[in-house]
């Protein structure tokens, strides 16, 4: 049932276009992974709505490549306007935190994709989008 919805989940995230379609979808799989989590699932399922995740943050990294791209003008992004839309990252609830680790999993999709297969073969570890960034940046 939860790989079920999974399926249905990546038809949204490959039409979302706006980061509020992003981040709704990224709450969905949060509370897929916590209810596989409560309900133990087995490490297969879980590791699956990880890695699930892992996807949602690289739309998300793509995303701010996009509306908020670094160096560009030299501009601050948290401060300075640099989307058409007038907005800020604040204003879209995303802090510093979380776009370094969404443009993190966004570029380095290679990195990304050898730390969940990594996670996968440890039989103590669940795939989460946490565990990869931190298995990445320490590559």
């Amino acid at each position: 049932m939860q790989l079920e919805k999974i399926s249905a989940f990546r038809s949204e995230l490959a039409i979302a276009e706006t980061i509020e379609e992003i981040k709704h979808l990224d709450t969905k799989a949060s509370a897929l992974a916590e209810i596989a989590r409560k309900g133990k699932m087995s490490k297969s399922a879980q590791d699956e709505v990880g890695a699930f995740r892992c996807d949602i943050e690289a739309k998300k990294g793509a995303w701010l490549d996009e509306y908020f791209p670094h160096g560009g003008d030299g501009s601050n992004q948290y401060k300075k306007v640099l989307s058409s839309n007038d907005s800020t990252l604040a204003e879209h609830g995303i802090d510093k935190h979380q776009s370094s680790n969404a443009r993190l999993v966004n570029k380095e999709q290679e990195l990304v994709a050898e730390a969940i297969e990594e996670i996968k073969q440890d039989d103590k570890k669940v795939v989460t989008p946490s565990a990869v960034v931190s298995l990445v940046r320490n590559k």
